[in-house]
């Protein structure tokens, strides 16, 4: 599974190309998403936070945008007919609708995705709790519209307690559900990215009750920074 992603020259205004050849574990651990409805087929972005043991396999537990799922006023869609997390080597694992976990209302755009599977080498990335502030450095890994993964360098403008902004435009990229990156953390995940608008992410701070609900041994985990 561990393909070498060949680097793609490209560069979009307002943000810096950073390389689609990152073997770091936080950027080996974003995947291409697919949402399938009855009546269309949504493209997104998914990361793997975890791997716990489960029977005589493991537990994969992804965070994604729950805007895939939901509607802008926090109202669940219609459930979708399959959702599947495809690999770099492109085989697709299959999330069954029970473990689908979408926040109540509308503060968090995080949704957490449980797929089961006989074995894996999959390395999980780290999260962090906190919220970068205005002019800090982050990074944004999405994919090309043909599958190749790629890390924008972004600023952060503005934050608040629901979101971030960032000063780039990656709309061009698959980027709902992207992770946002400091350092070797996951601290974020893009729930906004419309032609011609910074994208809006949604720090992991917000949803941490939600997460510790859903991922097993989260608790001891999380980082915080001052």
């Amino acid at each position: 599974m561990r393909l070498l992603i060949l680097a793609l020259a490209l560069t979009l205004a307002g943000g810096g190309f950073r390389s689609a050849a990152d073997d770091r574990p936080e950027i080996r651990a974003t995947f291409l998403l697919r949402v399938v409805y009855e009546h269309a087929a949504l493209d997104g972005i998914c990361a793997l936070v975890a791997v716990e043991p489960h029977g005589a396999g493991l537990a994969l537990y992804f965070i994604t945008s729950a805007r895939l799922f939901k509607t802008a006023q926090g109202e669940a869609l219609a459930p979708a007919a399959g959702v599947r997390v495809i690999m770099d080597d492109g085989t697709e694992v299959n999330v069954p609708r029970e473990y689908r976990y979408l926040p109540t209302g509308s503060f968090s755009d995080i949704a957490v995705l449980r797929a089961d599977v006989a074995a894996s080498d999959l390395v999980p990335a780290a999260m962090g709790f906190w919220v970068p502030p205005p002019g800090r450095a982050v990074e944004i890994a999405a994919y090309t519209r043909g599958g190749v993964r790629q890390v924008e360098m972004q600023h952060v403008r503005f934050t608040s307690t629901r979101f971030m902004v960032v000063d780039g435009d990656p709309s061009n990229l698959a980027c709902v559900g992207a992770p946002a990156i400091d350092g070797d953390e996951i601290v974020g995940v893009v729930s906004e990215c419309e032609p011609g608008r910074a994208p809006l992410i949604a720090p992991l701070s917000v949803a941490l009750s939600f997460l510790a609900r859903q991922i097993p041994g989260l608790t001891g985990r999380p980082t915080l920074r001052e």
